[in-house]
């Protein structure tokens, strides 16, 4: 195994106590034979595990530059409770001004149809206070975005995949994560029915999907957000149920004005121009930061990854991807004690190819989060193996199923699993690992060798 060097050697072993531990000489053998059989084919493996002490455990290329993929969004999430605190709330304001219907964007990322936050709730506070008041006609609904400023996606994103809801849009306001819903139903004859499940706007629908009978290829279906109008096309199966499907918007903001006009409308108070001109405030709408880092670490959500990124530059009086970037990255050269040359923070999620990090350097904040007030909460803000998140279909019958609390990360050539896993006695060991792939390698073998050396790390006897 590699030693490293400069700050992050420093780093490791001031987290090491006196370095290597002892069981890492029982331990290593196995787990340097499982990185020798990745690496064969081409791939590098970055790799740290630390004991529930500290102690390194059994360290490899801990220093060298990796593309991490969506093991960003620990970078991302441990610098949103640094910077913005764990009691944070996103705060959204509503008032009328001049008989407009004004909203303060606070940023917030909660707003889930089923959820503690569902849009439906957050209007329904906006449409109480209008009552209230006696207020039965505004003049529109406008958007002040304050600090959250600038293009709706990091630069880097493929721009072959913005409609795919891994790539959705951020904004000052948005709704279900940037995505909309739909439910395709067949008919006994003529087009499919389709219909918006969620958010509740009235988008118009445009084209048609046919419903065909059942053949030896699956019919398939498209729907693209054009803009205010949804494009439809494709086939569907007949006979079948009703089939839901999610895509990207185009324009988060633009979906939450249609969102709330129709829920003036739906409650009688009309959008007229000659509405009164009146100035007043209605209501807040607070949603706290913790199901944000949830839906980022345990779903891997890169919408939530993102809002997390461009709050921390709000708190900084720039919501824009490059405020965030330099705020997050501030952020984490304090919690980290330094920065290791040429490592890149390019977005908050991973998505982006031009992210580069160390192997240490993910290892270090991993064990500081350990070390703070809100470690627990942040450890089961991660995926559970076995049993939830993106790791609900991993471990099964492993010795290490339910005690393992991670982040994954894909991306074409990437993998990548780091996080906890827990010993008898409950207290948590530490590990990392990166894989950058070969061009022959596969992606279940890299999963299935990142799960042996939990194990392994898992499994190396305990200090005296």
């Amino acid at each position: 195994m590699r030693r490293g060097c400069g700050w992050l050697q420093a780093g490791l072993v001031a987290l090491a106590g006196l370095g290597l531990a002892p069981a890492a000489l029982r331990a290593q053998d196995t787990i340097e034979r499982l990185v020798a059989d990745v690496e064969r084919d081409g791939t590098r493996v970055g790799l740290v595990a630390l004991d529930a002490g500290g102690r390194i455990l059994a360290r490899h290329r801990a220093t060298e530059l990796f593309v991490p993929a969506s093991n960003q969004k620990l970078l991302t999430a441990a610098a949103a409770l640094e910077e913005l605190g764990t009691g944070h709330e996103f705060v959204t304001r509503f008032a009328l001004a001049k008989g407009e219907l004004v909203v303060a964007a606070g940023g917030d990322p909660n707003w889930i149809s089923g959820s503690d936050h569902d849009p439906a709730r957050v209007l329904g506070v906006v449409l109480a206070a209008l009552r209230a008041n006696g207020v039965g006609a505004v003049r529109g609904v406008r958007v002040e975005p304050g600090p959250f400023t600038g293009p709706a996606r990091p630069d880097g994103w493929p721009t072959d995949q913005l409609d795919r809801t891994y790539a959705a849009p951020t904004g000052a306001v948005a709704l279900d994560a940037g995505c909309v819903r739909v439910r395709v139903t067949p008919t006994r004859t003529g087009p499919a029915q389709v219909e918006i499940v969620h958010p509740p706007a009235a988008v118009p629908i445009d084209g048609s999907i046919q419903a065909v009978p059942k053949g030896r290829r699956t019919p398939v279906f498209h729907v693209r957000d054009t803009g205010g109008v949804l494009r439809v096309s494709g086939q569907v199966q007949a006979g079948t149920r009703g089939i839901e499907a999610s895509v990207a918007v185009a324009d988060a903001e633009a979906w939450f004005r249609t969102a709330a006009a129709d829920a003036l409308r739906s409650a009688g108070i009309a959008l007229a121009d000659a509405a009164p001109q009146t100035d007043l405030a209605l209501a807040e709408y607070r949603s706290p930061v913790w199901p944000a880092v949830e839906a980022a670490l345990k779903d891997s959500s890169n919408f939530h990854a993102e809002m997390l990124l461009r709050s921390i530059g709000a708190k900084h009086g720039d919501g824009s991807f490059a405020g965030g970037i330099k705020a997050v990255q501030a952020a984490l050269r304090t919690l980290l004690g330094g920065w290791p040359e040429g490592a890149v923070l390019a977005d908050g999620s991973g998505l982006s190819r031009d992210n580069r990090i160390t192997p240490g350097m993910l290892a270090i904040l991993l064990r500081r989060a350990a070390e703070r007030g809100y470690a627990e909460r942040f450890r089961n803000a991660l995926a559970v193996a076995g049993a939830d998140g993106t790791l609900e279909r991993r471990f099964h019958g492993s010795p290490v199923q339910g005690r393992v609390f991670a982040k994954t990360g894909y991306l074409r050539g990437v993998s990548a699993l780091s996080g906890y896993v827990l010993q008898d006695d409950g207290r948590p060991r530490t590990f990392v690992i990166l894989m950058n792939a070969g061009p022959n390698a596969r992606v279940a073998a890299l999963r299935k060798a990142q799960e042996r050396i939990v194990e392994a790390i898992a499994a190396a006897p305990a200090e005296k």
